[in-house]
C-alpha cells in the first residue's frame, strides 16, 4: 500500500482542500500520513514516518501543493522499486532553454 507522507503548515481543515488531497480523491489504496501546523525540520517528520511504517507500506514524501495526475501512483511506485532501492520525481513550474 502506498503512504504519502506528508509535513505542512495548513490546519486540518485547511490540508482538505490541498492540491494534494484534491488530486487523490479518484485515487483507490493510498493512506495519508500528515503532520499538519507542522514547524519541525523535514528530516524529523519523514523519519518518524519511516519508523512508523509497516513492512507492506510503500512510502512517497510529497509536498501538499503537489497534483498528482496518475492514479495509479501507486502500483507504478511498486513496479519501480522491484528495479531501485529509490524512486524520486522532481518537478516545475517552468522550463528554461536548454535545461
Amino acid at each position: 500500500m502506498l503512504c504519502i507522507v506528508v509535513a505542512t503548515r495548513s490546519s486540518k481543515e485547511q490540508f482538505k482542500t490541498s492540491w494534494l488531497v484534491r488530486s487523490l480523491q479518484a485515487t483507490a489504496d493510498v493512506r495519508l500520513r500528515v503532520a499538519y501546523e507542522n514547524h519541525l525540520p523535514l528530516p524529523t517528520v519523514y523519519n518518524a514516518a519511516i519508523e512508523a511504517a509497516g513492512l507492506d507500506e510503500v512510502l512517497a514524501f510529497v509536498h501538499d501543493d503537489v497534483w498528482i495526475i496518475d492514479r495509479h501512483v501507486g502500483e507504478r511506485l511498486v513496479l519501480a522499486l522491484l528495479d531501485y532501492d529509490e524512486v524520486g520525481v522532481a518537478g516545475n513550474a517552468r522550463r528554461l532553454p536548454n535545461q
